[in-house]
């Protein structure tokens, strides 16, 4: 039997995650400086709200998810369990951000046909009465 996993050693070699995390660092603080300088109306404030909530979560997650795979090791199990249970814990928060993401995106969705609706309305009723 053969086993696919390097027990002394972390998953990757920390010159390949360290420089990588860096880089994911900085264009997701680029994508909230963004969301946080665009012109008012460019974006509906509750979609905002989420995208730089999520975004800094997101900035807590990468050093921790480049610790975890670059660093860490199981030789050291109770701060290689607590790194893992971390990234995962944030993940699971990162993909709850992005839930409500989108049902704001359906709410958001939903008041725009509606006004649509409204306003075709009125326009045919405004045709009607120039009939």
């Amino acid at each position: 039997m053969v086993v696919l996993s390097q027990a002394a050693g972390p998953f990757a070699p920390a010159w390949l995650v360290l420089p990588l995390a860096a880089v994911a660092l900085l264009a997701t603080a680029a994508h909230i400086i963004a969301l946080r300088e665009a012109p008012k109306g460019a974006l509906p404030e509750s979609r905002r709200r989420i995208r730089i909530a999520t975004g800094w979560v997101i900035i807590i997650a990468i050093p921790l998810t480049a610790y975890a795979f670059g660093i860490a090791t199981p030789a050291r199990a109770g701060n290689y369990l607590l790194i893992w249970m971390m990234v995962t814990a944030l993940i699971g928060a990162i993909l709850m951000l992005a839930m409500l993401d989108a049902l704001n995106t359906a709410r958001l969705h939903r008041l725009a046909m509606r006004r649509l609706r409204e306003d075709f309305r009125n326009l045919q009723e405004a045709d009607d009465d120039l009939r």
